[in-house]
């Protein structure tokens, strides 16, 4: 019989064990998988994260609030800061895109962000639209690919937005009662006495059907009397522009009814012309009271090395994972050998060799570890796309789990050697013992 068909009835014959092993293994390389590809896809995340747009503006208060607010759409704004900030910029020479942001509404968990439609091509460049245009007009939004797909958003429906960035806000209007409003509207232009009168009950019932929409105390509040429409929905862009919605910068005032001198934004994206425009900016923002401009590379540098702190607390605990599969092994083989000493012991009395005899055990020891290393690599994968989703909400990064880079080929080589250490000691106990002893044992 060939050895390698040996090796695999050795392992059938236990499978309890077998399986023990394999598990062990298993679980530890899929833990191991999956901490690579978050790692990598916030590293990647973090260095594409904020584009072209070295500094951010925002009110004063946490610099890494500032910035997964503006880029990351993670968390609440740190604040305000006056509208004639922008103005002042507009006139510096070393600016040479200022780009104002205002958040603060929502549509079922998804941001509204307010910010003038040039920042999608100097953004991303000449990448088409899905579906539709950018937005010119106030009310018309163009949705992120993700919230399009979430809450089923298509070209020409309509919705209200909700306050604050928490919760199940706004509300969607059903796609039928937009295409009775319309058929309604077209009734009415005909100027037919029954048709309008028949029209105005139903927008009457439909007015009702809004109001209790709204809530059980009956009334409308602001953001239910401004109503969004949906021109277009971007191309994935694998990061978090793809779950948020994105709509003139003027939609707040409007909503709140702010007048031209309470007008205010939430942060500005700035891109400098040159690096000493970079420095003289910021120490302008600076210098004003209440606002300040930070880098957003180096915050993005320093949530990555936050990551990779957290990264080194988890490989702690995994220590004691790649432990027990190493044990896993050497038990495994341990009992192979105290199991099969007179099948061993037959071995070599009918003339096989001591070398056989040890590559057969471990051969069978590398076998349990190239399946465990395998299955654990194909579960490592599967949770990252099973976790996708949940891990883009929370930290506005895509996953990518379909990549494999040069981590994994080191996780794999260094998971193999320590299975081939694992397998040679038992291996090695058998090699030493002569075969009578063996038999008569």
């Amino acid at each position: 019989m060939k050895s390698y068909k040996l090796i695999w009835r050795n392992i059938l014959h236990r499978k309890a064990l077998s399986l023990l092993t394999i598990f062990a293994i298993s679980i530890t390389v899929a833990l191991v998988v999956f901490l690579i590809l978050s790692y990598e896809s916030m590293e990647e995340g973090a260095k594409n994260g904020y584009g072209p747009f070295e500094i951010v503006i925002g009110a004063e208060g946490s610099e890494t609030q500032l910035v997964l607010n503006s880029f990351y759409h993670i968390g609440a704004p740190t604040g305000n800061i006056p509208y004639d900030i922008v103005e002042q910029l507009e006139e510096n020479d070393e600016v040479q895109y200022a780009y104002p942001i205002t958040v603060g509404d929502s549509i079922n968990t998804y941001p509204i962000v307010g910010v003038d439609a040039a920042y999608f091509p100097v953004r991303y460049g000449d990448k088409p639209m899905k579906q539709g245009t950018l937005y010119d007009a106030t009310g018309e939004v163009v949705v992120g690919a993700y919230v399009a797909d979430q809450l089923d958003l298509h070209i020409g429906d309509q919705f209200y937005g909700g306050h604050g960035l928490v919760g199940q806000t706004g509300t969607i209007l059903d796609s039928d009662d937009h295409k009775e409003a319309q058929h309604e509207a077209a009734e009415d232009h005909e100027g037919e006495a029954h048709h309008e009168e028949e029209a105005h009950h139903e927008e009457e019932a439909h007015h009702e059907e809004e109001e209790h929409a709204v809530g059980e105390e009956g009334h409308h509040d602001a953001h239910q009397q401004f109503k969004y429409e949906v021109v277009g929905i971007l191309p994935i862009l694998n990061n978090a522009d793809d779950k948020a919605v994105f709509t003139t910068v003027d939609h707040t005032w409007h909503v709140h009814e702010s007048s031209a001198e309470d007008r205010e934004v939430t942060a500005i994206l700035l891109k400098p012309k040159s690096l000493f425009g970079m420095q003289q900016i910021k120490n302008e923002m600076d210098d004003i009271s209440g606002v300040q401009a930070v880098y957003s590379g180096k915050v993005s540098a320093d949530i990555v090395n936050t990551v990779d702190t957290g990264s080194d607390y988890i490989k702690v605990f995994m220590l004691p994972c790649i432990l027990l599969a190493v044990v896993s092994i050497m038990l495994s083989l341990i009992a192979s050998v105290n199991e099969r000493r007179k099948d061993v012991g037959l071995l070599r009395i009918i003339g096989k060799t001591r070398a056989y005899v040890w590559w057969m055990l471990f051969g069978e020891g590398m076998a349990l570890t190239t399946i465990g290393i395998a299955s654990g690599v194909i579960v490592g994968h599967l949770s990252g796309w099973m976790l996708k989703d949940w891990f883009f909400q929370l930290s506005g990064v895509q996953l990518n789990w379909l990549t494999f880079s040069l981590y994994e080929w080191q996780l794999i080589g260094v998971a193999l050697i320590l299975g081939a250490i694992a397998s040679t000691l038992p291996a090695f106990t058998a090699f030493k013992v002569s075969p009578l002893q063996l038999f008569q044992n």
